[in-house]
């Protein structure tokens, strides 16, 4: 009897939430991020797009969409959606589309579009280990292509020329072992415990 009335109370609420046209884009965009869970990409970019008519969250929609769009192969409409999510200054859609367009750009071979975004995105968050990794692969895939051209002089030259991606490199792995040391340093809070 209590899962019955659990039930209809829950179907009731969903009913109102859904109802209001604020709180129906929310469900929408709840669904949305649902059926991309389950790889139903189709349905998810129907309910993000509904949602976006209603809602005012079209940068946070935009980066949703994109995300769908590279995981459907649509490369193009990607990077547009990731250009509307960074019409705003929130360091979290930045920092998201930043990185999303250097892993696009690292699929597509574009080892200097891809280290560029890395960057990008390392300004906004520079504890990022993801993108630190993919900054390295980016940088070492750009040194193997320099290998495979004669000589490499060209392609080290375009490697200076972005930054000095071995410099880069070698910064990181040092910033990386002060903070390592530093939190080793530090006594544990008395009350915190590790499971």
């Amino acid at each position: 009897m209590k899962r019955l009335v659990r039930a209809l109370l829950g179907a009731i609420l969903l009913t109102a939430v859904a109802s209001c046209d604020r709180y129906g884009a929310h469900a929408m965009v709840i669904r949305a991020n649902y059926n991309v869970s389950r790889g139903d990409y189709q349905n998810a970019i129907v309910d993000y797009l509904r949602a976006a008519e209603v809602m005012e969250y079209e940068p946070w929609l935009s980066y949703n969409l994109g995300n769908v769009y590279h995981s459907l192969g649509e490369s193009q409409a990607a990077l547009e959606m990731w250009d509307l999510a960074q019409t705003v200054e929130v360091n979290d859609l930045l920092f998201g589309a930043a990185f999303n367009r250097g892993v696009y750009y690292f699929e597509q071979g574009d080892f200097e579009r891809a280290s560029a975004q890395f960057r990008f995105a390392l300004r906004i968050d520079g504890a990022d280990l993801a993108a630190k990794r993919n900054l390295e692969l980016s940088l070492e895939k750009l040194r193997a292509e320099g290998d495979l051209t004669a000589g490499g002089a060209e392609s080290e030259q375009r490697v200076q020329a972005s930054g000095s991606g071995g410099r880069i490199i070698d910064y990181i792995r040092r910033k990386e072992e002060q903070r390592w040391r530093s939190n080793a340093t530090r006594a544990p809070e008395p009350g915190v415990r590790d499971w």
